[in-house]
């Protein structure tokens, strides 16, 4: 009887005690936010998640979740397993893009593409969730213009029709806005070897992107001294600077009263083919900074001598207060 007794007894506490053995979670870490928890025992992994996700609008949300895992995640970094676990979630994609077209439930984008000349276009559904901010908090629909560029992000597969469609738009957010102006385009060289003396007046500085020198222009007085000052370098007075370049008589079409409420923008770029030709594919506010794309229209063939332009651009002095200027170039092909 005493060894039934004993055995009684036994058998469950040898059961209970593997059962610990093996499946009592233990405290290990947690993660750097110091809220989520890590447990691990011999046949599992448990980690309680306490994150707080952010969106691109700057939207926030709290995350809380437990996860299992099998033995073989035992060693693995809690970080990766913090995208594991958000593998199965309905994770926003997001892209960036232009607005073409806004219609009362939806609106045609071009999504800014890996090579200058290559840009979808896709049609986006707008749901009544769909939210819309400008980064920082949320903004009306109305608020969304043609011209502006935005994030759009969305849940799902895109439809494979033309264009392509985007049947569950999630948000919309705002990060710049088209600056109305207008341009002309000033042959000022053969060389195209000047960038760096119309840095030297100009108010961005060259870095890997191949900034163009953008000068904002305020007075007619100003100009003057620009204009001066570019006579007084040898590249005017031995002929490399055209003396009869139409740059050299802005004076006379840019007057006081002119700029009583404008500006001018004046942006150097060079080719090394006088057979290429430039528009502008986009001038816009972002983040206090005004961007200007001057894109090179190339031609299939041309000749072989490098030439130099002064684009000048006419914009309002209210469009552009308080900002800070960047110009770039781009090319496409025709």
């Amino acid at each position: 009887m005493k060894k039934k007794k004993l055995l009684f007894i036994l058998i469950p506490s040898v059961v209970l005690l593997l059962l610990l053995i093996l499946f009592l979670p233990i405290p290990v870490g947690t993660l750097e936010d110091g809220k989520s928890l890590d447990f691990q025992a011999l046949t599992y992994r448990l980690i309680r998640w306490d994150r707080t996700l952010t969106y691109i609008d700057g939207s926030t949300e709290p995350y809380v979740k437990w996860s299992i895992y099998a033995p073989s995640y035992r060693n693995s970094p809690i970080l990766d397993l913090w995208t594991k676990a958000r593998e199965n979630e309905s994770n926003e994609s997001y892209f960036t893009a232009t607005i073409l077209e806004i219609r009362e439930n939806e609106m045609l984008v071009e999504e800014e593409g890996t090579t200058p000349y290559y840009h979808e276009k896709f049609l986006c559904k707008l749901q009544e969730n769909t939210k819309f901010s400008d980064g920082s908090e949320p903004i009306p629909r109305a608020n969304l213009g043609v011209g502006d560029m935005v994030y759009v992000a969305y849940l799902g597969d895109i439809l494979e029709t033309y264009p392509a469609q985007i049947p569950n738009v999630t948000r919309v957010v705002q990060i710049s806005t088209p600056i109305p102006y207008n341009a002309s385009y000033i042959h000022v060289d053969g060389s195209g070897e000047h960038e760096a003396l119309f840095f030297s007046f100009a108010e961005n500085a060259p870095n890997d992107n191949r900034p163009l020198p953008i000068a904002e222009i305020e007075s007619q007085e100003e100009l003057k001294q620009i204009l001066s000052s570019l006579k007084a370098t040898d590249s005017y007075t031995e002929g490399v600077l055209w003396k009869n370049s139409a740059l050299f008589d802005l004076c006379d079409t840019y007057g006081e009263e002119f700029f009583q409420n404008k500006s001018l923008l004046l942006i150097y770029t060079y080719e090394s083919s006088s057979s290429n030709a430039h528009r502008i594919r986009r001038c816009y506010l972002k983040d206090g900074v005004c961007t200007v794309e001057v894109e090179a229209l190339i031609p299939q063939s041309g000749d072989c001598a490098m030439a130099g332009w002064v684009v000048c651009l006419e914009v309002e002095k209210s469009e552009i207060a308080e900002s800070s200027f960047d110009a770039y170039r781009v090319s496409q092909q025709f």
